[in-house]
């Protein structure tokens, strides 16, 4: 991400600021909802605020590189999903796919690392880039499986003990559209990707050893 961060020209602290300001609304959603006494502003408040921690966790405790650019692509995901939640998914009809798209970059980009972490750190691992595509592409597909399999959960278990489904599908078209959105996410990081592999090697690699 520093290299998206050199080309879009964004300071890292602009970056963190945006991060820090989503994550307050977050906060002021779930708290909110405590307020009123809504237990799903509470849950769509607190779950995506607790997932905006997770790189600082991750850089923290793992040493992995995770720097502001990586921490606002993946809060910038989490509180669109939630705005959704509390209303732009009902009010805007292509405002899911938009937030699918975020989400499978994010997917993507979360397999792409895996895979740039294992070459990085044994010397008899090498991935052809071919595969790194085909890889990331059914990495994502694979989450969005079990996506689409948490949803139609969670709303059973809505009809079945009662209350609200948090979480819900609606229909065949919509886990098409669903697919469509997360695939073009990781296409998206793909061609970002073989950018960086291309023209940006040493940089590259120099961010993933930090």
């Amino acid at each position: 991400m520093t290299v998206l961060t050199e080309r879009l020209g964004i300071p890292p602290a602009y970056q963190r600021g945006t991060a820090r300001l989503m994550q307050v609304v977050l906060l002021g959603i779930a708290v909110y909802g405590v307020v009123r006494g809504q237990f799903g502003l509470v849950v769509n408040g607190t779950l995506p605020l607790l997932i905006t921690f997770l790189p600082g966790v991750l850089r923290r405790d793992y040493g992995l590189p995770m720097n502001a650019g990586l921490t606002l692509w993946v809060t910038t995901a989490v509180f669109l999903h939630t705005l959704g939640m509390i209303g732009l998914y009902d009010a805007f009809g292509w405002y899911d796919q938009l937030t699918h798209v975020l989400s499978g970059s994010v997917v993507a980009g979360s397999g792409y690392a895996v895979t740039r972490a294992l070459e990085l750190h044994s010397d008899e691992v090498e991935f052809p880039e071919e595969f790194v595509y085909v890889y990331m592409f059914i990495f994502v597909l694979a989450f969005g499986v079990l996506w689409e399999i948490m949803e139609f959960s969670t709303e059973v278990a809505a009809r079945v003990f009662g209350g609200q489904a948090y979480l819900a599908i609606h229909g065949v078209r919509d886990i098409a559209l669903d697919f469509a959105s997360n695939g073009a996410g990781a296409v998206v990081v793909a061609l970002l990707v073989r950018e960086v592999r291309t023209r940006f090697p040493a940089a590259l690699a120099r961010e993933m050893d930090e």
